[in-house]
């Protein structure tokens, strides 16, 4: 079993020029082809959880760098993942 953690900038960082994401993602497609073993792509997403819910006015609280969520705030933290997942997919 093979485990890859993609840092969530590194996939979709639309601030950064297209290129070096899309190198990345066809480096690790072209990887993925090759290599017969099952995988887990696992990806980051703090930054757009943290966007997220500024835009929506309710304030981040995090334990010793965790961070500590309410129902209302898992909800919107499992949406904004969920698509994040679906623009890693369709990249992929």
């Amino acid at each position: 079993m093979i485990l890859i953690k993609l840092g969530g900038s590194i996939i979709t960082n639309k601030e950064k020029p297209l290129s070096p994401r899309r190198k990345t993602i066809d480096n690790l497609t072209k990887s993925l082809k090759k290599i017969k073993e099952p995988m887990i792509i696992v990806h980051g997403g703090g930054k757009r959880i943290n966007n997220k819910l500024s835009e929506l006015n309710i304030k981040s609280h995090f334990i010793k760098g965790l961070r500590v969520t309410d129902v209302k705030t898992i909800n919107i933290v499992e949406d904004v993942l969920i698509e994040f997942n679906k623009e890693i997919v369709n990249a992929l």
